[in-house]
């Protein structure tokens, strides 16, 4: 479910605060992309993303609403797309009294700029976890061959080279990965927090399987 909170099924132009309502746990990418953001095809790689709170819900930026129009709301859930919603914005005059102060939001162009800069400026290492973030869409890394070890993934990723699969870390995603020495086999653990799912991929030079298990659908 992704729905506006109040009592109308539409917003106005110039309204600020606004935020959506869904049914999804907190933590959950709630992607929003307009015409303003250059989406003429509705392209969700240039959406903001905001995420759901402890409540579920979502905040609006404030941006999207200088327009009239429709946003298109997607929830961003184990790598796909789960639900889409669009609201409609209504036409209003620019009120005297408006003040613009953004909400809290990323794109994914902001975040590569980010993690370009950490880059060029690593911080020392803190924890045997290792951060392997993959921004870079026509370079895909691949998970098999990894080292054995902990890992933040973040990114998008691929079982294998030529695959054809694209994982997706939208946010980053502790991993627990096993791999042989001649890197031909490699099986990965991936905790995910929606519904506190354990995602199990074994991985070899071309075959994927992939296997989930809700931890809230477990009988005590």
């Amino acid at each position: 479910m992704i729905k506006i909170d109040g009592e109308h099924d539409y917003l106005y132009q110039w309204d600020t605060g606004r935020r959506v309502e869904t049914d999804y746990p907190a933590g959950t990418a709630i992607h929003f992309a307009t015409p303003l953001l250059g989406c003429k095809h509705v392209d969700t790689s240039n959406a903001m993303v905001v995420n759901t709170d402890a409540d579920g819900f979502a905040a609006i930026p404030n941006i999207m609403l200088q327009k009239a129009g429709t946003i298109n709301v997607y929830a961003y859930v184990d790598g796909r797309t789960v639900e889409r919603a669009d609201i409609e914005v209504m036409q209003r005059k620019k009120p005297d009294d408006y003040a613009y102060t953004e909400t809290e939001v990323r794109t994914w162009a902001g975040l590569e700029k980010r993690i370009a800069a950490l880059e060029n400026n690593p911080p020392a290492p803190a924890s045997p976890v290792t951060r392997i973030d993959s921004l870079d869409k026509s370079n895909i890394k691949p998970l098999l061959g990894i080292a054995s070890g902990a890992y933040v993934l973040y990114g998008w990723f691929t079982p294998y080279t030529g695959s054809g699969r694209t994982l997706t870390m939208s946010e980053p995603t502790f991993a627990n990965i096993v791999s042989d020495e001649d890197g031909t086999e490699t099986y990965v653990q991936v905790f995910s927090p929606y519904k506190n799912c354990v995602q199990y991929l074994a991985i070899t030079n071309g075959t994927y399987d992939r296997k989930n298990i809700y931890l809230n659908d477990l009988q005590p």
